[in-house]
């Protein structure tokens, strides 16, 4: 089976349809699955009751392929994922809300087995920095976004006050000059790759 097909079949027949029969019929009894939200589980059962605890949590839930690219035996999938927030999901009471986001399976690899019609799949690791994006590509309620936008007004104000207060002290002007500007240049570096 083309690597291609195979990956539209795990998101379609599993994630959007819900068929956990069919399992066993793509990926191999030993299969590592870790989601693009970090959790990671391993073998049939397991992955079977993530996709229950998932598709129980958000009502109506979908992966959408955007977009695959396949190399040999290697898949690159750009994703896009969203569900009502009907059940506990993440340690969150549900909200009633849409959840949507998206994500990238960079590495899924397929393996041949015994069994011709059926391959080993693993998807790669995911990283604190892709965490740290999914957050941010997040598409949060008004509270979150309201919640967000006060919290880095805060804390700007903490760090002027700080700078402010730094300046009045002419031992700790220069050094808090100096400390500013590699400050501001930090972030927008990080900005500008991000």
């Amino acid at each position: 089976m083309e690597a291609v097909q195979l990956v539209r079949r795990f998101y379609a027949e599993i994630w959007n349809d819900g068929d956990l029969d069919s399992i066993p019929d793509i990926c191999h009894e030993g299969i590592v699955f870790r989601g693009s939200l970090g959790d990671s589980k391993v073998g049939h059962q397991g992955f079977a009751d993530y996709v229950r605890y998932v598709r129980g949590a958000l009502g109506g839930y979908r992966c959408h392929i955007e977009d695959t690219v396949c190399e040999g035996e290697r898949v690159f999938a750009k994703m896009s994922f969203a569900g009502l927030h009907e059940g506990e999901f993440q340690g969150y009471a549900p909200t009633g809300k849409m959840l949507e986001w998206t994500g990238a399976d960079l590495d899924v690899v397929l393996e041949p087995t015994g069994n011709p019609l059926v391959a080993k799949l693993t998807i790669k690791d995911t990283t604190w920095y892709r965490n740290f994006v999914q957050l941010h590509k997040a598409k949060g309620g008004v509270a979150f976004k309201v919640y967000a936008a006060l919290l880095a007004v805060a804390l700007f104000i903490i760090l002027l006050s700080g700078f402010i207060m730094s300046l009045q002290v002419p031992k700790l002007k220069k050094q808090a000059l100096v400390t500013s500007a590699c400050g501001l240049l930090a972030f927008a570096l990080v900005f500008a790759i991000s």
